[in-house]
């Protein structure tokens, strides 16, 4: 095995809501920077809320709002719902990161999230929460009721909205007499006592939905847990429907006509009317690459009731009350006497946007499906892209059935590393260097963090720098909303708070090494942490090693460097102490080195590498070359597993000292 280390040293009048008012091809930007709902109608430079973004939109152009708020804010509504009758983009910074809610407050009256009255809508990166739509109109919609408009909704959250008890107005999530769009979203623990728990769907709606989770939504008294809806204009692709109930009539998941393409339909309940999983009624479902089963009734057909059009490559697990036609060769039915298990996992998080239900080892889903023309699965997630014509329904492309697609065993990486130390001045400011071994490009997010950091004596104000080999152009980064903030948004992982600095970059390979610098603004000093974090674990190259350099000192202020290990097997890895080799002056003397996991737990410790495991550390072609140095040989636990390095000087010394994680193969 090779080593290597790595470390570098407007004044017009008219403009005066520039800040909050920007200009562009397809409309103006106005920017919330109040989570408050007492909004006048008009944004100002000190204070702009979402009702007085929607308010001050243009009628004729198509706006976009922003949102410049700390991360995990929520907008309280108090007073009434949102009401669109505009083309109007909002972008929320994530579901995650921002919720838009009606207030909890006792006596708060009854009403929506969102009314889109009209117009062209799309709503991005928020949750929509506890709207409760008035009986008043019967419109229904408990979070959004789209009335004729054009909605498109994208990685956002629609949970725990409902319709009061009594109010049999349809969609506890969202009503749709439009066109609605919904891609990489939830729909979840929403309820009425009218049609459609999640999501319902009028006779004039269209609704297209893709990689999403419909789940937890309910209906106390109707039909539909899940959807309903009594309009053919109904596809939903890519998604899992699972954990919606409607224990008093039918559909559990659910009801009426619509099309379903690499869907998972299950753990959904109905009453006795039947369909568990899916209630066709008097209209037709057209199912093709999709598993619905173990879905529950009071009465028969706990799976399905009613025709279903088979487009082949079916899994029903218990084809009582259903008429499926025609017959495929490459569907799978159960019977009541011998159904068929597909052996799903719970719904959680298995990667991606929205939950979804894993196919266990042995499931008969897998390689017995057609990708049906979806290259990803819903996670985004690679399918076979080997594909045959869909109209072809004689041959599998060895493809899963339902949401979920298996994935070739991944290599076990490390997936994330990172260093916290104080930061000061000169040469002792955070220096990181992380090495990328294989062939191909990797994609990268490095973070430099402050302020988020729940230690006294933080950083207040990073500033990040990126340096690479040769001709490599240094990055740099100061606040990370000012460079990149839509591609470090889409990275799941943005920093908490503003003054943190971000950077995105693919990376060449093969052994480059590559460093990252953290300073303070104007020399600002305090504790701060440097990470790098692995985009991509598709191609062939990794994260080889982390090398950190900063000044060692006591008590909090001591060197300690982090690594998360993803994978399905352990990793080998050796931990190094460096301080007297480092020929620097100021050099720690004598370094220790101690290895802990996740819960604080100590793994292994080491002062003076020669004293414990020298053979094993020998065999590594990496020992220290001082005797003073410490070094630990470990193999780590993967599956997401955190683990931490920290370096001290001996009896409280301190110094200028490196650690190094390498990955052993």
């Amino acid at each position: 095995m090779k080593k290597s280390r790595c470390w570098y040293r407007t004044s017009l009048p008219g403009f005066i809501l520039a800040l909050l008012l920007a200009a562009s091809a397809d409309g103006a930007t106005l920017t919330v920077n109040s989570i408050a709902d007492d909004g006048t109608g008009t944004c100002t430079v000190s204070k702009c809320t979402l009702r007085d973004a929607i308010a001050s939109a243009s009628a004729v152009s198509s706006d976009t709002i922003t949102f410049s708020l700390p991360a995990n804010s929520t907008i309280t509504l108090t007073s009434d719902e949102l009401l669109i009758n505009k083309n109007l983009i909002i972008n929320g910074p994530g579901a995650n990161l921002l919720t838009v809610q009606r207030s909890t407050a006792p006596g708060t009256p009854a009403f929506r999230i969102f009314n889109i009255a009209s117009g062209i809508t799309t709503i991005s990166g928020l949750t929509i929460a506890n709207g409760n739509a008035p009986s008043a109109g019967g419109l229904g919609g408990g979070g959004i009721h789209n009335g004729g408009g054009t909605l498109t909704i994208t990685n956002s959250a629609i949970s725990g909205n409902s319709l009061s008890v009594g109010n049999t107005s349809p969609g506890g999530g969202i009503s749709n007499i439009g066109t609605l769009t919904i891609t990489n979203s939830t729909i979840s623990g929403n309820s009425t006592d009218g049609p459609g728990g999640g999501i319902f769907n009028s006779p004039q709606g269209t609704v297209t939905i893709t990689n999403s989770a419909i789940s937890g939504n309910s209906t106390r008294t109707s039909s539909g847990g899940g959807i309903n809806s009594f309009s053919n204009s109904f596809t939903i692709t890519n998604s899992t429907i699972s954990g919606n109930s409607a224990d008093a009539q039918a559909g559990g998941g659910t009801f009426g006509p619509v099309t379903v393409t690499n869907c998972t339909i299950s753990g959904n309940s109905a009453g006795s009317s039947g369909g568990g999983g899916i209630w066709s009624g008097g209209g037709t479902v057209t199912a093709r690459n999709t598993i619905v089963a173990l879905n529950t009734s009071a009465g028969s057909s706990p799976d399905v009731f009613g025709a279903v059009t088979s487009q082949g490559f079916n899994l029903i697990g218990n084809n009582d009350g259903a008429f499926i036609t025609p017959t495929q060769s490459s569907d799978q039915i159960g019977t009541p006497g011998s159904p068929i298990d597909p052996l799903l996992d719970s719904l959680q998080d298995n990667g991606g946007p929205t939950f979804t239900r894993a196919l266990r080892t042995g499931s008969p889903a897998i390689d017995k499906g057609h990708s049906s023309g979806s290259s990803t699965d819903q996670r985004g997630f690679t399918r076979p892209v080997d594909l045959p014509n869909i109209t072809n329904v004689s041959g599998g492309d060895g493809g899963d059935i339902g949401a979920f697609e298996v994935q070739a065993p991944t290599p076990t990486i490390l997936a994330n590393i990172s260093t916290r130390l104080l930061v000061e001045t000169g040469d002792n400011v955070l220096i990181g260097g992380f090495i990328i071994t294989g062939t191909q490009p990797k994609k990268v997010i490095v973070r430099a963090l402050g302020p988020s950091l729940p230690l006294a004596g933080k950083l207040a104000n990073p500033v990040l720098e990126l340096h690479g080999p040769g001709a490599f152009a240094t990055i740099t980064n100061d606040n990370w909303r000012s460079d990149q903030e839509a591609e470090i948004i889409a990275t799941g992982i943005p920093p908490t708070n503003d003054l943190e600095s971000a950077i995105v970059a693919t990376l060449p390979a093969n052994g480059a090494g590559y460093t990252a610098i953290v300073r303070g603004v104007n020399n600002g000093t305090g504790i701060g942490v440097v990470e790098a974090y692995d985009l991509d674990h598709t191609v062939d190259s990794k994260l080889g090693n982390i090398a950190t350099r900063g000044l060692v000192q006591t008590g909090d202020n001591v060197l300690i460097a982090g690594t998360i290990v993803l994978g399905q097997t352990s990793q080998n890895v050796i931990i190094l102490a460096l301080g007297p080799s480092l020929g620097v002056p100021g050099e720690l003397a004598d370094p220790t080195l101690e290895l802990r996991d996740a819960n604080g737990g100590l793994i292994r410790s080491n002062d003076n590498w020669r004293s414990d495991q020298e053979a094993e550390i020998i065999a590594t072609g990496i020992p220290p070359s001082n005797d003073l140095e410490s070094a630990i040989v470990a193999l780590l636990p993967a599956n997401g597993a955190l683990y931490t390095a920290i370096v001290r000087g001996v009896n409280g010394t301190t110094g200028v000292a490196v650690v190094e994680v390498f990955a052993i193969n």
